[in-house]
């Protein structure tokens, strides 16, 4: 009876232990998440992009880079105590290079786009 009750013990104190690992894993993967309903669209013209995104929740600092297709960096804008919506349309007609690279940054990920204006 007793190594019954013993064994009972040990499988409950594993099933908690992975349950609460499997919460934590969705609290951190949440966490993650911070940046959502991101969009980078170029207009009919091919001259401009827009760019769209949401931070759900308050970071430092939001960086949004542009680079060409030589890796030369054409835009930046850094956003700090950023919360809400960002909006931006942005003119690439003097810039050189035809596909671009939309990097958005903030405290805790990266998201990356490629864009081509052909």
């Amino acid at each position: 009876m007793r190594q019954s009750s013993l064994i009972s013990a040990i499988v409950l104190s594993l099933l908690f232990v992975v349950s609460t690992s499997a919460v934590h894993a969705q609290s951190l993967e949440r966490q993650k998440s911070n940046t959502s309903q991101v969009s980078v669209a170029k207009h009919a013209d091919n001259e401009q992009i827009t760019i769209n995104f949401t931070v759900v929740a308050p970071v430092e600092n939001v960086l949004i880079l542009i680079r060409n297709e030589k890796g030369e960096l054409v835009f930046m804008e850094n956003r700090n105590r950023f919360q809400g919506a960002y909006t931006r349309t942005i003119s690439l007609k003097e810039v050189e290079g035809k596909n671009f690279d939309v990097q958005i940054k903030n405290d805790a990920e990266q998201i990356n786009r490629t864009i081509s204006m052909r």
